[in-house]
């Protein structure tokens, strides 16, 4: 089976999430497009943080990207990370945590909703 390739962008000028559009490599350029304005945009890989999907979808089919805040039935968060080329969960608050991915929500993200890794 193979996974869609696709990524979102955390905009950090605008500070938004952004879908991408297309990805220059060569010139280091990434073409985003804002859902508010129905317009597309450029900007430089130094002004965005580039989020791949994991190809996984939570409990209500939303796509789940690197830097997610999924939420467990025990209403824990737990951060998508790319590790060695393996997208895995981690809990910040409780050490060396790894959790398999089943029945998760997606609760936010990592730059949209950081004040959820703040809450215990």
């Amino acid at each position: 089976m193979n996974r869609e390739i696709k990524f979102m962008a955390w905009d950090t000028i605008d500070e938004k999430m952004r879908n991408v559009e297309f990805i220059d490599f060569k010139d280091q350029l990434v073409k985003l497009f804002n859902d508010y304005t129905k317009e597309s945009y450029f900007r430089r890989f130094e002004e965005i943080k580039l989020l791949q999907y994991t190809g996984l979808k939570d409990k209500n089919s939303v796509d789940i990207y690197e830097g997610d805040l999924l939420e467990d039935k025990e209403k824990l968060l737990w951060e998508v990370e790319l590790q060695d080329e393996t997208f895995i969960m981690t809990n910040a608050f409780i050490p060396g945590s790894q959790y398999i991915y089943k029945g998760l929500l997606k609760a936010g993200n990592i730059y949209e909703n950081s004040g959820l890794l703040k809450e215990v």
